[in-house]
């Protein structure tokens, strides 16, 4: 008998799985039956009552259409190469930030670095413009976070077709703007602002939090960490490290499943409800039944995991094969979800999180500072190269 826990805070009955082995079962038999969202307050709260989003809208005709255009206009591999300059540029960026404040002795706020450098990707690839700018304070930050967001909902007082003599690279809102659905009509305004506010919550704090917590691990096990630069000198050699790097990184690889598994960015995913009576484990379950995946006690499931507590990259240098992203064949790590519902920046999330940490180990030492939040002292590694690889990072 799959271990499930079925309670009823509420109206509804909830449906909780704790288990890789419970997880596999549901989402190979009944993944469309639970590809559906609850209604909830602060979903119609976000959405202003219309639930047309990517993250909260039900399972039908609307969501399908807004993740095709999602996979095709915003996630497919060819857009996600064109903004691997972005991305590889704010970290280069907050490298230079990072690298002066070492020579100066200043301790660094590892969140915040990462912060700034995931909310300027996002901001970048949705509207060509950054929001953290470097030495900007909380007050300056402030206002340009609140610029950004009087600019996505006034969306409707934008052009539907971009200037043919523009040079600019077009933003993804200016792709949005220029997309229509399959009936011909175009997307509304209010529900590209929507998609971009959800974006922006997705693909900000998730990726800076696993990142800190894989630095906070990899602070705790420092023959890890002198692995992974060792790896990383060796593969890399005299230049910085590359996208096209990762995949001859394996133990790096392993380093960023190991975080995944033990600090999953939401411990327990987003609620799913099904559309439909369905039969799980001999139990019979009714039509508006929520789903939630405990992926803190799946990634912590003893009948997989040895040691599950042990932060133990080597658990996946053994068993390469497991994926965090395929979504639908490794439900031991599933840290951006499964089947339909899956999230859609899965590929950005991973190549974002294993590039900053790829970037911070191959650039310094690290000493604590303290814990809570993650205070670093920093050290380049070896100063004559970073300055040889990135001249404009002055001492």
């Amino acid at each position: 008998m799959t271990p499930i826990l079925r309670v009823q805070p509420g109206q509804k009955p909830c449906l909780v799985v704790w288990t890789a082995a419970a997880a596999k079962e549901i989402f190979r038999k009944h993944d469309a039956t639970f590809a559906s969202r609850p209604s909830m307050l602060i979903f119609y709260i976000l959405t202003g009552g219309r639930y047309r989003n990517l993250g909260f809208a039900p399972y039908g005709p609307f969501w399908r259409r807004f993740r095709r255009i999602a996979n095709t206009q915003l996630f497919s591999p060819a857009v996600h190469a064109s903004h691997e300059p972005i991305r590889e540029r704010e970290i280069h960026s907050m490298l230079r930030v990072l690298l002066e404040d070492s020579y100066k002795g200043k301790p660094i706020n590892i969140k915040s670095w990462l912060t700034s450098v995931t909310a300027n990707n996002m901001t970048m690839m949705l509207t060509n413009k950054r929001i953290f700018e470097i030495g900007a304070d909380n007050d300056e930050k402030k206002r340009d976070l609140e610029d950004l967001m009087r600019r996505t909902f006034a969306l409707m007082k934008r052009a539907k077709e971009m200037d043919p003599n523009d040079t600019e690279m077009p933003d993804d809102i200016d792709v949005l703007l220029n997309t229509s659905l399959d009936d011909g009509d175009w997307l509304a305004d209010r529900d590209i602002a929507s998609l971009v506010v959800g974006l922006m919550n997705a693909g900000t704090d998730t990726s800076a939090n696993t990142v800190e917590w894989g630095m906070a691990e990899l602070m705790a096990n420092p023959e890890i960490r002198k692995q992974a630069q060792a790896e990383l000198d060796a593969v890399v050699q005299d230049r910085l490290v590359k996208e096209s790097d990762i995949p001859n990184l394996p133990f790096l690889q392993a380093i960023v499943k190991e975080t995944y598994r033990m600090h999953p960015s939401v411990p327990l995913s987003q609620r799913h409800e099904s559309h439909q009576p369905c039969v799980i484990s001999g139990w019979e379950f009714p039509a508006l039944t929520e789903l939630i995946l405990n992926l803190y006690a799946i990634h912590r499931d003893p009948s997989v995991y040895e040691n599950p507590d042990k932060f133990d990259p080597s658990r996946f240098t053994r068993n390469p094969k497991v994926d965090p992203l395929a979504g639908n064949d490794f439900y031991e790590l599933i840290p951006f979800g499964a089947g339909r519902r899956m999230c859609a920046g899965h590929h950005l999330g991973n190549v974002t999180v294993t590039s900053m940490l790829a970037n911070l180990l191959q650039c310094f030492d690290f000493m604590t500072f303290r814990q809570k939040p993650l205070i670093l002292l920093a050290k380049p590694r070896r100063p004559a190269f970073l300055l040889q690889a990135m001249p404009y990072l002055e001492r």
